[in-house]
């Protein structure tokens, strides 16, 4: 499932994605989306974010595991219908194997930030049993 709208790219030191919240969108309900389905905004701007690195190389995206969600915070019960959303993932550490740990953030059109967290991820790459790789 894709809930992001656009792929913006890099931009400073972040990767930034965007999501536009209509009525059509996943999850949505009483005039918006819950709060918390920005957990999931972030988690597929930091797969994007992957993603992306992977292109360059010619190499085909991994598929990652979101490990652990930290300090989410969050100013908003709602993302309201109408809301476009600019979500940002900035590395924070990254070590060999594939675990990272990235700073997420999301922000209304006037840049004030909606909601935050620190997610951390792991490339599957072939820790998948024999036959059960997606």
């Amino acid at each position: 499932m894709v809930l992001i709208s656009r792929i913006l790219g890099p931009a400073g030191d972040a990767f930034w994605v965007e999501v536009d919240v209509t009525p059509a969108s996943a999850f949505y309900e009483d005039g918006g989306i819950p709060a918390w389905v920005g957990i999931e905004y972030m988690a597929q701007a930091v797969a994007a974010y992957a993603g992306y690195g992977d292109r360059p190389g010619g190499g085909d995206p991994e598929i990652g595991l979101l490990l652990a969600v930290r300090d989410f915070e969050t100013r908003t019960a709602r993302f309201p219908v109408g809301a476009t959303l600019r979500v940002s993932a900035r590395r924070l550490f990254m070590q060999e194997g594939g675990l990272s740990v990235l700073e997420c953030a999301i922000h209304a059109a006037d840049g004030a930030r909606l909601a935050s967290a620190q997610l951390t991820v792991v490339r599957a790459g072939d820790a998948w049993p024999a036959g059960m790789r997606p």
